[in-house]
């Protein structure tokens, strides 16, 4: 119906999955960042704790919510779990999850819109203008006696009706007071402001995370930490293609306030293994002081790496051990003839040439045609190869369409059972209790 269409676009409109133009247009790229919200929230939770989850899980619905919005949809996710309802007073849950925002706040998740909406921002505005008219007010109208009334009633009727009607008022004034210092401030100081969530920190915080995991793999934790260290000094707030140069010294003073304790020769030599080794994450720049020298971390070619894992890991959860060892060997080769493949993996010739074919034809390897003379195939010379970039696109298409055929079934799951979700759900905070008890 109209109406309902209506509404629709009201939605997407607010939730920026489409731009109003003339004409409506999808906006593939707010759809796809939606798609990473769950990411998003399990990185809150494991970074923060629970109620930054719910915190960040609001502002990702909401899309953006002052804060007396994220209390209200925060303490009513809370009451499904069965815990702030019974353990907890409302003061108390209120001031966690001011402390949770302002942890948000602080670590740059959630950040503030420059240009507030005009609908919420004069709330703020009107309480702080009465405290500083008292005093001008009865000098400034002593002339007109109406103006005068009318200018000395607004500050002393205020204090009346609070003495006159302080019982009615009681609900909302003590859940304010009952909070500590800092948190009622930090709630004064922000009422009216608008929230969003901030996808460029998360996304810096995510790839700084997997790059870590990846040094952690293929060395030992020990480079992982130096690692994670230059990252700290570094302080990176874009997704820049590789961090600023950090001088060793101050790494190796990082590590030792962190606890780990390296000698400068031990440091020397994994700063040498990941500069030089199979991995060449770091990029060494000469100090003009001298000393050990500058370092940054080549954050393109980490990323390339944990790419190229992810598709190794597809072939050979599809194929087998054995198309792997033909596709690393390809990959490694840039070209490669069925023979030459067969004979580097020591795989059968008729087996490589049909694990040839299956790979080429789920499009993880490509054909060219190399004729020698006239266009006959059996002087034609055939060579395989990988375009790592092509595959890559493909397997996230192939991950977008997935996620939309789950996201059908599970609208149709809820439309249908939305009893046994509810069950689901219970049960899944009833452990998540258990584990905070």
């Amino acid at each position: 119906s109209p109406s309902s269409s209506s509404s629709s676009s009201t939605i997407v409109e607010e939730q920026e999955v489409v731009k109003k133009r003339y004409t409506y247009k999808i906006n593939v790229e707010k759809i796809v960042e939606r798609m990473r919200f769950a990411r998003y929230v399990l990185q809150a939770r494991s970074m923060f704790g629970h109620k930054e989850e719910l915190v960040m899980e609001c502002v990702l619905q909401l899309g953006r919510a002052t804060v007396e919005d994220l209390v209200d949809s925060v303490t009513k996710a809370s009451a499904h779990s069965h815990l702030a309802a019974k353990t907890m007073e409302a003061s108390t849950l209120k001031s966690e999850i001011l402390s949770a925002i302002r942890t948000l706040a602080n670590a740059n998740y959630i950040t503030p819109l420059r240009s507030p909406s005009s609908s919420l921002s004069p709330s703020p505005s009107l309480p702080p203008p009465p405290s500083p008219s008292p005093s001008p007010s009865p000098i400034e109208g002593g002339k007109k006696r109406g103006r005068k009334r009318k200018g000395e009633e607004t500050p002393t009727r205020p204090t009346k009706r609070r003495k006159g009607k302080k019982e009615e008022v009681t609900p909302p004034t003590p859940q304010p007071q009952s909070l500590p210092d800092d948190q009622q401030a930090f709630l004064t100081n922000l009422s009216g402001c608008i929230w969003t969530y901030n996808t460029t920190q998360i996304l810096v915080d995510l790839r700084e995370n997997s790059c870590v995991r990846v040094v952690e793999e293929k060395f030992d934790a020990s480079a992982a930490k130096i690692i994670r260290s230059l990252f700290l000094l570094a302080k990176e707030k874009k997704l820049s293609p590789q961090t600023g140069f950090v001088a060793g010294e101050a790494i190796l003073q990082q590590l030792r306030a962190d606890g780990t304790e390296l000698t400068p020769e031990t440091f020397q030599n994994y700063l040498e293994a990941l500069q030089q080794g199979s991995l060449k994450v770091l990029l060494h720049s000469p100090s003009p002081d001298g000393g050990i020298g500058l370092y940054s971390i080549d954050i393109l070619r980490l990323t390339s790496l944990m790419a190229q894992k992810t598709v190794e890991s597809v072939v050979f959860d599809r194929f087998g051990q054995e198309s792997l060892r033909i596709f690393r060997m390809i990959l490694s080769k840039k070209h490669a003839e069925e023979k030459q493949v067969a004979d580097e993996t020591m795989v059968p010739i008729k087996k490589t040439r049909e694990k040839l074919y299956h790979l080429f034809r789920s499009e993880f390897l490509f054909l060219q045609e190399i004729p020698k003379g006239e266009r006959i195939p059996s002087r034609t010379l055939y060579l395989y190869s990988v375009d790592l970039q092509r595959v890559i696109k493909k397997l996230i298409a192939n991950t977008y369409r997935t996620c939309a055929n789950l996201y059908t079934r599970v609208r149709f799951e809820r439309k249908n059972n939305p009893d046994l979700l509810e069950y689901d759900e219970d049960e899944e905070f009833g452990r998540e209790g258990g584990e905070e008890g």
